[in-house]
């Protein structure tokens, strides 16, 4: 792991961290603006838009495994053709999945148990939310190209930083003014829209030659991005079946109240998932553009990443299973209560994302991306049958641990022995040791400041977190320098 890659890696967690920070204060001030009904239908548009991303086919990765590889070796030239084909096939999923959209908008009330007042703001806001998707199926492939492509991570992510505050700043003046949850579905479409352009004009600047052409239809580019597809949306269909399922589950069987409640749930260990996720792209781009590489450094490189990210996973994860009553309760109010168990069980997902998604990408960037596709196709197929079958009775609690145990085991367990790359004993002792001190910690913090005020007690959590991710990242922020320096890992 070389200090290049935690750079990266850290770059997108100052956009993390900022994205959770805006997260934490402005859920519960839209929750309360705009009512627990309201919110739960920005939940269910937002679920089931996101499907639309499937129009991506699963060409993500190759988009960034193809240009990191060329472009490490300096050939441009074939970076470009590779660049091109991606925007011209993602301009035609663009295209198909705004007209589902329109197609989705129009049939949401059929879906959902909604009342008739709910109905048309369902509709408006998945209408919206499925554009933005849309327009963003083509517009972020210059996005990948500059992140993953050209390992721009740090670029690319100060233009999400920017969107972040704007997307903070016009939430506020829209509900300050008197606005409505559509007129803010609407802001954020025109932000994104900003956003995806504004990476388009530093990825320019960064390569000047670069030019959009059509390639010929016999280059063999064209075979290698369909090639990759089938496999590929395999891979992506299901981490979006895991992902938005849940919610969609919520809003049929229960209300768009139930559906907020599981947002709520739901949002801490997305925001783990997210966190990994980012760390994860960075990953598959470095072991792309060190194909050429040995087996056992690869290897090396891998298990590095995923003691970091299973140690920073269970720092964050922890505290918050520990001390959960007390942040929700103190975030949200009431409905707190509600909210509990189910966010327990679906930590554990976030968790599970430490050893699953850079395992997943350690296999796409070795050509194994049908074991990769299969293994998150069993993960969410397992989840989906649980979830659909859960009775009633079991309400939120059930369908969450319903969701979570079959994908912790897929991720945990069958993944890395496919991969074959498993983590020596000594790095499962290190995180063990890490779990218990984080555990110790928040316990006795827990029993000493118990009668204090929620406030405190949360801010005293937060700095003991803090800590212990800091202390651990100079761990392997010197473990990175060292290998770089005696040559075990080549830097870009």
């Amino acid at each position: 792991m070389t200090s290049r890659f935690l750079r990266n890696v850290l770059s997108g967690w100052v956009v993390y961290a900022a994205a959770v920070v805006a997260g934490f204060f402005l859920t519960p001030y839209i929750l309360h603006r705009v009512g627990t009904s309201h919110y739960g239908l920005w939940v269910l548009a937002a679920s089931l838009s996101g499907y639309l991303g499937l129009f991506d086919l699963g060409w993500a990765p190759a988009v960034t495994t193809r240009i990191a590889a060329t472009w490490a070796t300096g050939d441009r030239s074939r970076a470009a053709t590779y660049l091109n084909a991606a925007l011209w096939l993602h301009l035609a999923g663009g295209m198909l999945a705004g007209l589902v959209a329109i197609g989705l908008a129009a049939f949401a009330p059929a879906i959902f148990t909604l009342t008739p007042e709910e109905a048309p703001i369902a509709t408006q806001l998945i209408l919206i939310t499925g554009l933005n998707v849309a327009a963003g199926v083509p517009l972020s492939v210059l996005s990948t190209a500059l992140s993953g492509g050209l390992f721009e991570y740090d670029l690319a992510n100060a233009v999400d930083l920017a969107a972040l505050t704007l997307r903070v700043a016009g939430t506020i003046a829209i509900f300050e003014s008197g606005g409505s949850i559509v007129m803010l579905a609407w802001a954020i479409l025109a932000i994104s829209l900003l956003a995806h352009l504004t990476r388009g004009f530093i990825l320019k600047r960064r390569w000047p030659e670069w030019r959009i052409h059509l390639p010929a239809r016999h280059d063999t580019v064209w075979r290698e991005y369909w090639s990759f597809s089938g496999w590929g949306t395999v891979l992506l269909a299901s981490e979006r079946l895991q992902i938005y399922l849940g919610a969609l589950i919520v809003g049929a069987r229960f209300s768009a109240s139930a559906a907020a409640v599981w947002g709520l749930a739901a949002k801490w260990g997305e925001y783990l998932r997210i966190l990994v996720r980012s760390a994860s792209d960075v990953h598959l781009s470095f072991l792309s553009s060190q194909s050429h590489s040995s087996v056992d450094v690869r290897e090396s490189s891998h298990r590095q990443s995923v003691s970091f990210l299973l140690g920073v996973s269970l720092i964050i994860a922890i505290p918050l299973w520990m001390n959960g009553a007390t942040v929700l309760h103190w975030w949200v109010g009431d409905i707190a209560a509600d909210a509990l168990v189910p966010m327990r069980w679906l930590l554990l997902y976030g968790i599970a994302a430490a050893v699953g998604l850079p395992t997943q990408a350690a296999l796409i960037a070795t050509g194994r991306i049908r074991a990769a596709a299969l293994g998150a196709a069993t993960a969410a197929l397992l989840a989906a049958a649980a979830g659909m079958t859960v009775p009633a009775g079991w309400n939120l609690p059930g369908l969450a641990a319903a969701f979570a145990l079959p994908i912790a085991v897929v991720w945990i367990v069958a993944l890395p022995w496919i991969l074959g790359w498993a983590l020596p004993a000594g790095e499962f002792a290190s995180l063990l040791a890490l779990a218990a001190i984080q555990t110790a910690a928040q316990w006795s913090t827990g029993a000493i400041l118990g009668n204090f005020s929620a406030p405190l007690r949360v801010m005293t959590f937060g700095l003991i977190t803090l800590t212990l991710l800091l202390a651990w990242l100079a761990v392997h922020w010197r473990r990175g320098n060292r290998e770089s320096s005696g040559g075990s890992f080549g830097t870009r």
